[in-house]
C-alpha cells in the first residue's frame, strides 16, 4: 500500500469514528477498524485508534452523556473491567499474538450480534419471543464480553448495542448509555495497552494526525443524530450490527487467499 493510500484510509477512519461516537453511540465504530487495519499491522492499528477514540468519547459524552441509564451502565462497566483485565493478561501472555482466541471471540460476537438483530426483526414483524431479562447480571455479562472483544479488536459495538436494544431504550437514552459505557471502558483499555507496551511515539504521532479529521466527523455525527427520527435511527443501528456481525463471521470462515 502506498503512503498516500494509507493516509487516506486513516483520515476516513477518523471521520467514521467521529460520526459513530457523536451520531450513533459508537455502534458504527467497528466500520473504522478494517480501514486502519488495512493500512497498519493489527497490533499497531488498535493502539493508534485508541487515543482517537478517547477524544471522540469525551466529545460524545459532553453531547449525550446526561441521558445515560446509570442502572444499566454501572453493572456493564463492572463486567467490562473484568473483560479488559482478562484480555490484557492474555495479550501479555501470548506476546501480542492471540490468533486462536481472537478467532473464537470473532465468531462468538458475530453470531450473537446477527442472532439478536434477527430476534428484534422477528419482534418488529409481530412475532412473540421471551425477552432477555433486563437485570444487572445480564448487563454485567454483556460488559464482560464487550471488554474481552473490544480490548482485542475495538469491535464490541454491535454486541453492546444489541443487548441495550433488547431493553427498548429510546434514542437519547440508548446513545447516552453507549457513549458513557465505551468512554469509560476505553480508559480501562488504555491502562491495559500501556501495560503490555502497545503505545509508542510513532503510533501516537499517527493518532495525533488522525485527530485533525475527527472534529468534522463529530459535527456530522451530531447533525445526523438530531435529524434522523427514532425508527430510522434504530434501523441504522440494527443494520450496522447485522452487517458488522456478518462481516466478522465472513472473515472468520472465509478461505485464506
Amino acid at each position: 500500500m502506498t503512503p498516500l493510500a494509507a493516509v487516506v484510509l486513516l483520515a476516513v477512519a477518523a471521520l467514521v469514528i467521529g460520526v459513530a461516537k457523536s451520531g450513533f453511540g459508537g455502534t458504527l465504530n467497528i466500520l473504522a477498524v478494517p480501514l486502519v487495519a488495512s493500512a497498519l499491522r493489527a497490533d499497531v492499528a488498535v493502539a493508534v485508534m485508541l487515543p482517537v477514540m478517547l477524544v471522540a468519547d469525551a466529545v460524545a459524552i459532553q453531547q449525550h452523556g446526561r441521558h445515560c441509564s446509570a442502572a444499566r451502565v454501572k453493572p456493564a462497566l463492572a463486567g467490562a473491567g473484568v473483560g479488559v483485565a482478562a484480555s490484557g493478561v492474555l495479550m501479555a501472555g501470548l506476546a501480542g499474538s492471540p490468533a486462536g482466541l481472537a478467532w473464537v471471540l470473532q465468531v462468538a460476537v458475530g453470531a450473537v450480534s446477527v442472532a439478536m438483530v434477527a430476534v428484534q426483526g422477528w419482534r418488529l414483524a409481530g412475532g412473540r419471543l421471551p425477552r432477555v431479562p433486563d437485570r444487572p447480571a445480564a448487563a454485567a455479562c454483556a460488559g464482560v464480553a464487550s471488554g474481552l472483544l473490544s480490548t482485542l479488536a475495538h469491535s464490541a459495538g454491535p454486541l453492546m448495542a444489541a443487548y441495550l436494544l433488547e431493553a427498548r431504550l429510546n434514542k437519547r437514552v440508548l446513545t447516552g448509555t453507549l457513549v458513557v459505557f465505551f468512554g469509560v471502558m476505553n480508559l480501562f483499555k488504555a491502562v491495559a495497552y500501556g501495560g503490555v507496551g502497545l503505545f509508542d511515539p510513532a503510533g501516537l504521532a499517527l493518532s495525533a494526525a488522525m485527530l485533525l479529521v475527527l472534529p468534522a466527523g463529530s459535527a456530522l455525527g451530531l447533525w445526523l443524530h438530531r435529524r434522523v427520527p427514532e425508527k430510522p435511527f434504530l434501523a441504522v443501528v440494527y443494520a450496522a450490527a447485522a452487517l458488522a456481525g456478518g462481516r466478522m463471521l465472513w472473515q472468520a470462515f472465509a478461505p485464506a487467499t
